[in-house]
């Protein structure tokens, strides 16, 4: 996986961890500071795309990536990501079994978007028996 794809992470300001938490506070279910930790870091790469000037009312290109330890597993989640019209590929993770997949989209970036799609990934990846890394912009 190329670091340089994804933006910077940079330690989350205490307004940012206050809003995560506020944010799970309205989920379904108790988030754990680990949840709390992943939002907090999407809210401050989106801090950092609207520093960075991107227009963000309009959807943009992002990259979610995902990993894998099995290629079935991967092979189940490109499937349904297909379905859902997402491009990507899928490609070994260094010498294992492990497998890397990393499936785009345009989306309108915020938020309620953001938060919803870590919930739905890891979902995702948790039922194919991988973990979903982040997403960054292509």
């Amino acid at each position: 996986m190329n670091p340089t794809r994804y933006p910077a992470r940079r330690r989350p300001s205490l307004p940012l961890i206050l809003a995560a938490l506020f944010l799970a506070l309205l989920c379904e279910r108790p988030v754990s500071a680990q949840d709390a930790s992943a939002q907090s870091e999407d809210l401050a790469a989106l801090a950092d795309l609207r520093d960075a000037g991107l227009d963000l009312s309009q959807p943009i290109w992002l990259e979610f990536a995902f990993h894998f330890p099995a290629l079935e597993g991967a092979q189940r989640a490109w499937n349904r990501l297909a379905g859902q019209d997402y491009r990507g590929k899928l490609e070994p993770a260094g010498g294992g079994s492990d497998y890397l997949l990393f499936a785009s989209k345009r989306v309108l970036v915020d938020e309620p978007t953001l938060l919803a799609l870590r919930k739905e990934f890891e979902a995702l990846a948790r039922e194919n028996g991988g973990s979903y890394e982040g997403w960054g912009v292509p």
